[in-house]
């Protein structure tokens, strides 16, 4: 069949080389040559590109420690930092085994010279299963019974992070049970 003069295999052929689609609106219906959609779909990313100024690893490294909370003047703390600090991580995925460990393992924040005490309370509803509470760096060693709460207190001398743990094998999820005690100057 033959169309404005226009054999209809020709007019497929051409059909192959141009897009439709609404270039300029939504609403439109235009064509547009194949390589030259390409061409200024190219020119747009290049320009768009150019807009974008690097930084360099230093910038980028106090962006990182302020949005992430981890600089002195940004940091967070109590119910309201811990609960900021959750809301950025929502919709990130990790085992749940992994939250606690990786993401927001337990940690005290304590100055030189501090008196610390921490209440230490054993939930263990069996008889023979008992827990305790060590840090070696601060010679800090406490065994309690299922149901049992010991108050231990010390005076953080030494600056540093120090882990703290279990001193009593109780199960597989023993390694889980540590945290950190970080000592500033």
């Amino acid at each position: 069949m033959v169309l404005l003069g226009v054999d209809a295999q020709c007019v497929r052929r051409a059909l192959i080389l141009v897009l439709r689609g609404g270039f300029t609106s939504p609403a439109a219906s235009e064509w547009c040559d194949r390589t030259l959609l390409a061409r200024i779909h190219r020119y747009t990313l290049n320009r768009l590109r150019a807009e974008i100024e690097p930084v360099s690893p230093a910038d980028f490294m106090r962006f990182l420690f302020a949005w992430q909370h981890v600089a002195p003047a940004h940091r967070l703390t109590g119910v309201d930092g811990l609960r900021a600090v959750v809301e950025s991580l929502d919709g990130y995925e990790l085992a749940a085994d992994g939250w606690e460990r990786a993401i927001l393992p337990d940690r005290i924040d304590v100055r030189a010279g501090d008196e610390v005490t921490i209440h230490v309370t054993n939930v263990e509803q069996t008889t023979d299963m008992i827990h305790g509470l060590g840090i070696v760096e601060h010679d800090l060693n406490v065994v309690m019974d299922p149901g049992e709460t010991k108050t231990v207190r010390f005076t953080a001398s030494k600056p540093g992070v120090f882990p703290f743990y279990c001193t009593n094998f109780c199960s597989a999820l023993h390694q889980e049970m540590q945290g950190y005690l970080a000592v500033k100057p």
